[in-house]
Order: structure tokens, then C-alpha cells, then sequence
């Protein structure tokens, strides 16, 4: 590592690297010290270092990872490295404030909920089971968020059912249909649905078994993604944790484990709606564990940081040494399989 990249480390904001370590601040930017017995928050962080004012203790940005996990100097300048670098680059987050008055691209799909509902009511749910059990997801969480499965000696079938009910044009403007028949279920037969918060669902999401297939998730054409799993919602009260993902599986994987969250498809910044709809909750992003997962978690960050929602980054190698998972992950599901 060379000296420049170490100077970048010095420079970084240890908030942010406080956020990356899972460290919970106060309003004053204060946590408990890791050096003294600290009941009452006493370390404050400034721009890049912190001071106790309790015992004294002080230090810059690779003090402060040593202190908190307990690393020596190299180890804590590879895990900056690893968490905020790739390829001796710092990872910039976003210069620019969101528009305020953008909104997301295309159709709404609660206009097309009771096709929606009406496709999902033919399809079964033992597949999905069977599917989602092999990537460590429960049976009653796969039930609970209504996931089906596309049988593809079904298909014509339930194309002709669809046809009589709704008529082509419908079909075609809900997304469900290309111009030959069911939009790519034959390739992505595992049907995850996007429902508003009060269950009704919005959009269709089609996972791929096949894991070579070169496209694994496919939504429905002209249908605006929003949020994956709002009506986990319901059962948070203002001031809980909400979780927020890239994927619906990895959303699924946390729920399982009683941690509610939320997908916003990608690395796709919070459009203005979506911003209001975690606002009363304390949100953590969680990436997957690639360059652009851990980009897009950063400008998420200073998103909601800019909109004044309290928000951290999510602890990825906690999490594995929590549930003593050893194996290389790339994502939250990865984890879950392993446990």
C-alpha cells in the first residue's frame, strides 16, 4: 500500500468509517468509549479523529478501527482499504443533491394490481418453496411474501385464462405479456411479488433457477420497480431499524432473521416518496459485497445523511463472525445459506 492511499485513509470522514464499523452515534456524534467502562457516550468524533472526555484517549482514523476492532496497524489499514478502496481508488460518493421533485419512471402498477392478483392466483406455491428453502429461506417467510412458482406445462393455459379475462392490450400495458406470451417466465419461473403496504401487489418480480442464466431478475417492462417488501412496515413502530437492500432475496434472508427490510432495486438513489417512506425509521444500508454494491451504499448514505434521516452502513464482516460464517459471500443471502 502506498503512502498516498494512506494519507487518502487519514482524510476519510470517521463518521463514515464509524457508519462502515456499526458503530450507533448520538445527535452530538458521540459513542461509548472502547478504551474505559463508558455508560454514557463520552468519545467524540470529529472530522477525522476523536477525543474522550472521559479518559483522554485520542487518535486519528486508523486509531479509531484499531480501537473499535481491536486490529493491529496493518490490519486496520487493509480493512479501510477493503471497505472504502477498490483498486487503491477511494470510492467518491455523490457531489450533487438529489431533485427533489424527481420521480420514478414509468407506469404505476397499482392501476394493474387486480391482474396482478389474478395471474398470482394461478400459480402455485410448493415450487417457490422447494426454490427458496435451497437458499436458506423458510417455508413461512416464502408463504408470508407470496411467492409462486411458473410451471411451464401451465403456461398456455394460463395464458388463455389471462386472455379471456383482460384481453391482450391490458396484458400488454400490465407488463405481464410480450407480444408471444408470458413476459420471460418460461426463462424466470420464480414469481416474488411487489406488494403497496397494504398487500396489494404493484409489480412482478421473475427470478431465473438456471444459476448460468446470463440475466438472473427481470421485473415487468414499464412498471416502476419502488420498493421491494413494504408491508414489513406495518409492524415497525417510528425510531426502529429498517433495513435497506438491493434485492428482494437479501431482503427476505434478513426478514427470516426478524430484521425488517426493504429492496430498492440496484444501487438506485431514493426518489422523494421513497425518501418519505423511511423517514420515521433509523435505516441501514446493506450492500452486496462488490464494488458497485459498496459505491451505491455510500451515496444512499450521504443521501438520507443530506435529508437529515439517521442512517448507518451495515457491518458485513460483524454479521458473518456473528453467526461464524467463514466462507467468502457476495451478498446478505450468501450469509443466510450458511447458517
Amino acid at each position: 500500500m502506498d503512502n498516498d492511499t494512506k494519507l487518502k485513509m487519514k482524510d476519510l470522514s470517521i463518521v463514515k468509517i464509524a457508519g462502515a464499523l456499526g458503530c450507533s452515534l448520538n445527535s452530538a456524534n458521540q459513542i461509548n468509549c472502547f478504551v474505559h467502562e463508558d455508560s454514557n457516550p463520552s468519545l467524540t468524533l470529529y472530522q477525522n479523529s476523536y477525543y474522550c472526555f472521559g479518559c483522554k484517549t485520542a487518535g486519528d482514523n486508523i486509531d479509531f478501527v484499531r480501537g473499535v476492532k481491536g486490529l493491529s496497524y496493518p490490519e486496520a489499514y487493509k480493512w479501510i482499504e477493503e471497505t472504502f478502496f477498490f483498486g487503491g481508488e477511494l470510492i467518491e460518493p455523490i457531489t450533487t443533491p438529489p431533485d427533489r421533485n424527481r420521480k420514478e419512471s414509468g407506469t404505476d402498477g397499482r392501476q394493474f394490481s387486480e391482474v396482478y392478483s389474478h395471474f398470482l392466483s394461478r400459480l402455485a406455491t410448493d415450487g417457490a418453496i422447494y426454490y427458496m428453502k435451497k437458499r436458506g429461506i423458510p417455508e413461512s417467510v416464502t408463504r408470508a411474501a407470496g411467492l409462486k412458482l411458473v410451471n411451464a406445462s401451465e403456461i398456455e393455459t394460463i395464458k388463455k385464462t389471462l386472455l379471456d379475462t383482460w384481453g391482450r392490450d391490458v396484458l400488454l400495458d400490465s407488463g405481464i405479456f410480450g407480444k408471444t406470451e408470458i413476459y420471460r417466465f418460461k426463462y424466470h419461473p420464480v414469481i416474488i411479488p411487489h406488494f403497496t403496504q397494504d398487500g396489494e401487489p404493484f409489480n412482478l418480480n421473475a427470478r431465473a433457477i438456471d444459476k448460468h442464466a446470463d440475466i438472473k431478475y427481470m421485473l415487468l417492462p414499464g412498471i416502476r420497480k419502488g420498493f421491494y417488501g413494504l408491508p414489513v412496515i406495518n409492524g415497525l413502530t417510528p425510531g426502529g431499524t429498517l433495513f435497506i437492500c438491493e434485492g428482494a432475496i437479501d431482503a427476505l434472508s434478513l426478514t427470516a432473521l426478524d430484521m425488517p427490510a426493504l429492496a430498492l432495486s440496484g444501487n438506485a438513489l431514493f426518489t422523494p416518496a421513497q425518501l418519505d417512506t423511511v423517514r420515521p425509521y433509523r435505516v441501514v444500508i446493506v450492500p452486496d459485497k462488490d464494488e458497485a454494491g459498496v459505491k451505491g451504499m455510500f451515496n444512499r448514505y450521504d443521501q438520507l445523511e443530506r435529508e437529515g434521516i439517521e442512517c448507518a452502513t451495515f457491518n458485513f464482516d460483524k454479521f458473518k463472525e456473528y453467526y461464524k460464517v467463514t466462507k467468502a459471500a457476495k451478498d446478505i443471502n450468501d450469509v443466510i445459506q450458511e447458517i
